[in-house]
C-alpha cells in the first residue's frame, strides 16, 4: 500500500490559507502634533489530513481544521519633536478568536491478517471477527480572546541627558469551550460541552530610560522595563 495515501485510495496533505493586512493613517496637526491611527486583520485556516500511525496499514488517521480570525486597533497622540519635552499618548484594543476541531479514527481491521469480502463502501481489508468499522473521536476548542490598554510616555531632555518615563496598562480577557464525543462507528460522533473556562490577566507596565548622546552617532543609555506575557488554555490536552 501508499504510504501517502488512505485506505480510500486520497491523498494526506496539508493545506493553509492566510490573509491580513495594516492600514496607517496620519493626521498632522498645525501645532506639529500628529494623530496616527494603525489598524490590523488577520485570518488564516488550516486542514490537515494525516496518517497518525505512520505506517502501512492505514490503522489510524486524524484530521485538524483551524480557523483564527484577529482584528487589532491602535490609535497614537504624538508630540512635536521640536522641543525638548516630547510625548506621546495612545490606545489599543485587539480581538481575536480561534476554532480548532480535530478527528481521530482507528480501523482496527487494517491491521488483521484474516479479511473477508468488504461491505459497500469499505475498505478490502475487512477482518472476520471485527464488527466495527471505526472508533473515533472528535474535539473541537474554541478560544475567544479580547484586550485593551491604554500607553504614554513623556521625556525631557536635561542637558546632554534625556530622561524618558513611560506607563502602559493592559487587560486581557479569555473564554475557552472544549467539546469532544467519541463514538462507535466515528460518523455518529457530535461533540458536546466537557469543559468551559475563564482567565483575566491585568499589568501595570513602567518603564524609565537615562540616555546620553556623546557624539552625533553615539547613544549610551541604561533602562528598566517591566512587561508580561498572559496565559491561555491548551487545545491539545486530553
Amino acid at each position: 500500500p501508499d504510504l501517502y495515501t488512505d485506505d480510500d485510495g486520497g491523498p494526506f496533505y496539508n493545506r493553509l490559507r492566510s490573509t491580513g493586512g495594516t492600514l496607517l493613517l496620519d493626521y498632522e496637526f498645525g501645532n506639529g502634533v500628529t494623530l496616527s491611527s494603525v489598524s490590523g486583520f488577520y485570518q488564516y485556516k488550516n486542514y490537515q489530513f494525516i496518517d497518525t500511525d505512520q505506517a502501512i496499514a492505514n490503522y489510524s488517521t486524524a484530521t485538524f481544521t483551524e480557523q483564527y480570525d484577529q482584528f487589532s486597533q491602535e490609535i497614537r497622540l504624538i508630540s512635536s519633536k521640536d522641543s525638548a519635552f516630547t510625548w506621546f499618548l495612545g490606545a489599543y484594543v485587539d480581538k481575536n478568536n480561534n476554532d480548532v476541531v480535530s478527528t481521530t479514527d482507528q480501523d482496527a481491521r487494517n491491521l488483521l491478517p484474516l479479511v473477508v469480502p468488504a461491505p459497500a463502501g469499505s475498505t478490502a481489508r475487512t477482518a472476520a471477527f471485527v464488527n466495527a468499522r471505526i472508533l473515533g473521536s472528535v474535539t473541537d476548542f474554541r478560544e475567544n480572546a479580547d484586550s485593551w490598554a491604554f500607553f504614554g510616555e513623556a521625556s525631557q531632555k536635561l542637558g546632554p541627558v534625556t530622561l524618558r518615563g513611560g506607563l502602559r496598562y493592559e487587560e486581557i480577557n479569555k473564554d475557552v469551550d472544549f467539546l469532544r464525543c467519541d463514538s462507535t462507528p466515528y460518523s455518529g460522533c457530535s461533540p458536546l460541552p466537557l469543559r468551559t473556562g475563564n482567565r483575566k490577566d491585568k499589568k501595570f507596565q513602567p518603564a524609565i530610560t537615562l540616555e546620553t548622546r556623546p557624539a552625533e552617532d553615539v547613544m549610551i543609555y541604561t533602562s528598566f522595563k517591566k512587561g508580561f506575557k498572559s496565559g491561555g488554555f491548551s487545545g491539545t490536552d486530553g
